[in-house]
């Protein structure tokens, strides 16, 4: 990938190599591009990065790209802190797939409670204080990002 360089800074979206071949169709470029091939015309060699895994409520953005000592141009990348209402929306989602898993697991234990349930009631009971823990899984202190889940009755 290449990059336009405007005054020792990268510009732009990366292209192909064969996008800034077609750019210069009068020069004939080595089949493997160098810095040294490129920047006579104002581009540099240029390498996308991996975004960082951010925290609960950071997130990463990327920012001006950076040389390398090899003259490589690499995508890099700011850690920032969410605003308040990005917080907001991360807590909200954590607590829908938390409540939504929880009730997938309260509707696959119903069948235990049904008054034709295959279970001996002493069963029944075991069951039912499961079912309870996972109705109270959101009245746990760390609701809705540290759960500790009920064991499945055997």
């Amino acid at each position: 990938m290449l990059i336009l360089i405007e005054n020792g800074v990268a510009v732009g979206n990366p292209i192909l190599e064969t996008n800034f071949q077609q750019l210069f169709p009068n020069v004939s470029f080595p089949k493997n591009l160098t810095s040294d091939d490129v920047e006579p015309f104002g581009y540099g060699l240029y390498e996308f990065s991996t975004a960082p895994q951010a925290s609960r409520y950071t997130k990463f953005e990327e920012v001006a790209a950076t040389q390398d000592g090899q003259g490589v141009w690499r995508q890099t990348w700011a850690e920032i802190d969410m605003s308040e209402e990005e917080i907001a929306a991360v807590d909200l989602e954590q607590d829908r797939l938390i409540r939504k898993e929880r009730n997938s697991l309260l509707q696959e234990s119903d069948w235990t409670q049904f008054n034709d349930s295959p279970l001996a009631e002493s069963n029944k009971s075991v069951w039912a204080v499961y079912r309870q823990a996972l109705r109270d899984v959101p009245a746990q202190s760390g609701f809705p990002w540290d759960i500790v889940w009920p064991e499945l009755p055997v």
